[in-house]
């Protein structure tokens, strides 16, 4: 009898056999932005710390900035082209932890280019 006891009292005291279960570990987001004029790029990204908000903004005859977020799991972007020129994205993920959110590679490269006056939302997340 006392038997039955302990070892029904180990059971529920969550013993060895109570599972662990693994937290997920985000990455570090990079994206590089390359534009004349005045341009912006704004995300909201989850983390594994909450809610980030990177954004880079361009000024000037051509300029260039990075948003970039520590510990990334998902988020989305937009991104907007000045009318003086056109608008380059490029995904710096040398990990290969990101899904392209542009579509095709092009050269080898996670790669967008926004039209002049254009406006692009695109979302991201691990793969």
């Amino acid at each position: 009898m006392k038997l039955k006891i302990l070892l029904a009292a180990a059971l529920m005291a969550g013993g060895p056999a109570t599972p662990v279960f693994a937290q997920e570990s985000g990455e570090t987001f990079i994206l590089r932005v390359f534009g004349k004029s005045t341009w912006r790029v704004e995300c909201v990204m989850e983390t594994d710390r909450g809610t980030s908000r990177p954004k880079a903004r361009g000024r000037g005859s051509t300029s260039s900035g990075s948003v970039v977020a520590r510990d990334a799991l998902s988020g989305s972007c937009t991104a907007e082209a000045s009318p003086r020129g056109p608008l380059q994205l490029t995904l710096v993920d040398n990990t290969g932890s990101f899904d392209c959110p542009f579509g095709d590679m092009v050269d080898d490269l996670c790669r967008a280019s926004i039209a002049p006056g254009d406006e692009y939302a695109f979302d991201v997340s691990l793969n």
